[in-house]
């Protein structure tokens, strides 16, 4: 099972229902210019068995796994919780779980009476090369930003590392905003964007066409 193609360049499978997901790692492949090593990015409209785990990263390892079982190499998974200072990270790996449960409006019960709405997120990015070797791509816990006082997850989240969106949910930005945003941000996609580049950018160089 080859890596590349006859021109050098690898096409990628992200498994994933989230279409945004994939524009999101488009647009950071494209700023990082590692989508000139890039045949395509097709996103698998499907869903992956989540274990339940303590860290975003197991979860985001155990699905890779099953990506390549199911489609073979080159398959792209991420994975995010989402954070809060005031109760210690929670929810983090268990934030499916609680927005199919209580949803953001029981999460923010929770946050009654506190002051520090500091939140944010940990996400991982998995990738499982042609031969089923997986490497995750962490972006650390990080509180950037704060929570607004009711809707959803994307409409009570205020960034506060957005150049020029003071004050804005990422459900309020405009759709150039948000590309901005995650060019500029340093995001799992950005950490495995450059990881790509620079593995698979000296791979292609060294492709011999024979005549």
């Amino acid at each position: 099972m080859e890596d590349r193609g006859e021109d050098g360049k690898i096409s990628l499978r992200f498994v994933t229902t989230n279409r945004g997901k994939v524009d999101f790692l488009r647009v950071v492949l494209e700023s990082a210019a590692a989508d000139s090593i890039l045949q395509s990015v097709e996103m698998c409209d499907m869903e992956l068995p989540e274990l339940q785990a303590d860290s975003v990263a197991k979860i985001c390892a155990a699905k890779t796994e099953e990506a390549f079982r199911l489609l073979g190499g080159n398959v792209v998974v991420q994975d995010s919780g989402f954070v809060i200072e005031a109760l210690n990270g929670f929810p983090g790996p268990y934030t499916k779980y609680v927005l199919s449960t209580i949803g953001v409006d029981g999460l923010l019960k929770l946050m009654d009476g506190q002051l520090n709405r500091r939140c944010g997120f940990a996400a991982c990015v998995g990738f499982a090369d042609a031969r089923g070797k997986v490497h995750i791509f962490e972006e650390p816990m990080q509180y950037f930003g704060s929570l607004r006082e009711s809707g959803q997850l994307f409409e009570v989240f205020i960034p506060d590392d957005a150049v020029d969106c003071d004050g804005l949910t990422l459900g309020e930005m405009s759709e150039k905003q948000l590309t901005m945003y995650r060019q500029q941000r340093h995001s799992a996609f950005k950490v495995f964007a450059n990881w790509l580049l620079k593995e698979y950018g000296q791979k292609s160089t060294s492709v011999v066409t024979h005549g």
